[in-house]
């Protein structure tokens, strides 16, 4: 009889944070902040002697971090704040206002706005792709939760996605 092991942990690094900037309406001017990123699973080991590898986790998280870092987030669909696409720069209109990014400076996000729910979403949709595409048939994921937060270690306040029964 083959029997599963079940595991659970939270995995959270100070160094997992990136600086991005964002906006999140038309009455906020552009700003910036240091984000922070915490995952907590619980998984399933399909196959006897499997586990979660934690540099893995924490290569993923700094993968991700580093992508973001020193980027604006633009929403990719947003419907506040139309885009418009040139070759070497974006053009985000609010009302009757323009605002140019060069292109190497953005991060396009399939997103409706860059909140921390939004990009908690996000983060976990990207994790869970890494996990399948790495571990297969090894592990069931029953739940995860990726934490976007404003402070490291932020108890309250903290906004996150909870995905359960992932397999």
């Amino acid at each position: 009889m083959k029997t599963s092991e079940f595991f659970s942990n939270t995995f959270s690094y100070k160094e997992a944070s990136f600086s991005s900037s964002h906006y999140i309406s038309a009455d906020e001017l552009l700003h910036g902040h240091e984000y922070y990123l915490t995952l907590s699973l619980q998984w399933i080991a399909l196959n006897n002697g499997f586990n979660l590898n934690p540099n893995f986790i924490k290569s993923l998280l700094l993968e991700i971090c580093s992508t973001f870092n020193q980027k604006i987030m633009i929403p990719e669909f947003s419907i506040d704040f139309p885009i418009e696409d040139f070759d070497d720069h974006l053009r985000i209109n609010f009302q009757n206002i323009h605002f140019d990014f060069p292109k190497r400076n953005c991060i396009m996000l399939p997103i409706i706005s860059t909140t921390c729910e939004e990009l908690s979403k996000y983060f976990s949709r990207i994790i869970l792709e890494r996990f399948y595409q790495e571990f297969k048939s090894n592990l069931r994921i029953d739940n995860l939760r990726v934490t976007v937060a404003e402070l490291y270690q932020q108890q309250e306040g903290t906004t996150g996605i909870c995905i359960k029964s992932c397999n």
